[in-house]
């Protein structure tokens, strides 16, 4: 397949493919960087494009099996997560446990009291309490559209001001 051919096989499928990756990964930088790694994978096998009638099933083939890795990987991360957690556990102290728990949760806190109020109520519900979603649009009568979002942009607040170094709190964040 041709250069050409590849660049019409994008502008065909990019809006297709990104809105079948968002829908099942609901985040859109994520989305965004699944969908380029589908084209990159159809320009690495081109290849396999020969016949034109097959390129809308290779492409959503691809695409499908894109989603399928970035489940199983988060998966396999989780699970090693909670191995981890679990050794760390054991090997610690309980009371140097606790300790580090109440730091991370103050650390988290100084950081929650900086977004806007909504967002603050928002995530205090979801990620402290556990609510689920439906749960806390009617408990705020708001959509459930409005509560992903706000969550959302709310754990990309959290993200950013977690400073690398603290592992600890990642992970603690992560067990939530």
């Amino acid at each position: 397949m041709s250069t050409n051919s590849i660049e019409e096989v994008f502008r065909n499928y990019k809006n297709k493919v990104y809105g079948f990756i968002l829908s099942h990964v609901c985040d859109e930088e994520l989305a965004k960087d699944l969908t380029q790694e589908v084209f990159l994978s159809l320009c690495i096998h081109k290849d396999k494009l020969t016949d034109t009638d097959n390129v809308s099933r290779y492409v959503f083939l691809t695409t499908k099996n894109k989603v399928i890795d970035y489940f199983r990987k988060v998966a396999r991360d989780k699970n090693r997560r909670i191995e981890f957690i679990q050794s760390w556990e054991a090997s610690k102290p309980k009371v140097e446990t606790e300790m580090n728990e109440e730091h991370c949760l103050s650390v988290l806190e100084s950081i929650i009291v900086q977004l806007p109020p909504q967002q603050q109520t928002i995530y205090r519900l979801s990620k402290l309490q556990g609510h689920p979603l439906q749960e806390i649009a009617q408990q705020l009568h708001l959509s459930s559209n409005t509560v992903k979002n706000h969550l959302v942009q709310a754990n990309k607040f959290v993200r950013q001001r977690i400073k690398p170094e603290s592992i600890f709190l990642l992970l603690f964040l992560s067990s939530l």
